[in-house]
């Protein structure tokens, strides 16, 4: 049993249900034709034996389960070519599921500001000489889920331990001495300062409703700011290496692996989730329908982009940063570097 079954076997349901809209119906189309007939293939011979073997084509949505491990292992072989010798920090950006309704209106502006408002807040403690006085560097990935499928919008940053100067000098961390990034019970108060005032405006302005029943939204807004916000920070890998085959399981993956299906149980779909709060390995039973609703949540619009480059780790001036870093760090740039995105 695998997500195509439970969606052939529980689509109808859905459709009847009212559940999907076109964009979600050509997703639902792509994920149960993939590496079928319907998509066409490709018959190989061995010259030597005479075995003939078939394969069938990849739908290459995005949003398949049985897509995207190419794309994740060519992911992290260009990371790894560009990884400085410096300690690398994972640091995850949570918001509070209050804003989940937001993300349902218009997840594509909501996770746009996750990832400027993490950003910014990054930018902002590099630039105090305190801690860096540096231009820094960070890859994010954008997460929209838990592990029981339900929405939980969530960032994972990969984040070096300096930065590059005006004078193009590599700087490291100062006040930690390369043990943790930031303080971050500091980084939780300014992330969420920052995400706050932007939704404000967008409240202000109508481009977003606070939640229904909500009758003052910046009464609401203003409660959720008083709430302690998530902003989790692990400690230090020693080589980058390691980080980018760590945040590499998150870049090209789905809300739920056909790993995690255990079958069908009076018409209920079983799975497996980890419970973080113990920790332990449950199993949870959700109605098709709903398990085909929660999966559709974590469509991402056409064009987003949920793997974004920052600093100096930007697209635009990546190569000649990167180079420049290994220099000043005392390693020749690897042959390869030129030309990767």
């Amino acid at each position: 049993m695998n997500i195509p079954d439970i969606i052939r076997m529980f689509r109808q349901q859905a459709e009847q249900a009212g559940a999907l809209n076109a964009f979600q119906a050509e997703a639902l189309d792509d994920i149960t034709a993939c590496r079928t007939p319907l998509l066409g293939g490709h018959i190989f011979t061995c010259k030597h034996c005479g075995c003939v073997k078939s394969t069938y084509n990849s739908c290459a949505n995005r949003h398949c389960p049985n897509c995207g491990s190419y794309k994740r292992e060519k992911w992290a072989l260009m990371r790894k070519s560009e990884a400085l010798p410096v300690k690398y920090f994972h640091v995850v950006f949570t918001i509070p599921q209050q804003f989940n309704a937001l993300c349902m209106q218009a997840p594509g502006l909501l996770y746009d500001i996750i990832f400027k408002c993490a950003w910014l807040t990054i930018k902002q403690f590099s630039k105090d000489h305190k801690y860096l006085g540096a231009k820094p560097g960070m890859v994010a990935v954008l997460h929209s889920w838990g592990q029981n499928i339900s929405l939980h919008p969530h960032l994972h940053c990969l984040v070096p331990g300096g930065g590059m100067t005006q004078q193009g000098n590599w700087r490291p961390l100062q006040k930690s001495e390369g043990k943790f990034l930031f303080p971050v019970k500091a980084l939780s108060i300014v992330f969420k300062a920052k995400f706050c005032s932007k939704i404000s405006a967008m409240l202000k302005q109508g481009i977003v409703k606070a939640p229904e029943g909500e009758t003052n939204p910046f009464r609401w807004i203003n409660n959720i700011y008083r709430q302690n916000w998530v902003v989790f920070a692990k400690k230090p890998l020693p080589k980058g290496e390691q980080v980018v085959d760590y945040i590499a399981r998150y870049t090209h993956k789905v809300a739920i692996s056909n790993s995690r299906i255990k079958g069908i149980k009076d018409g209920k779909v079983v799975f497996s989730w980890l419970d973080y709060r113990v920790p332990k390995v449950k199993e949870m039973e959700l109605g098709g329908v709903e398990f085909i609703r929660r999966f559709l949540l974590h469509l991402l619009p056409k064009g987003f982009v949920k793997i974004r480059h920052y600093g100096f780790l930007a697209c635009r001036n990546k190569t000649t940063a990167i180079e420049q870093a290994l220099r000043c760090l005392g390693e020749e740039p690897a042959k390869n570097l030129k030309g990767l995105p």
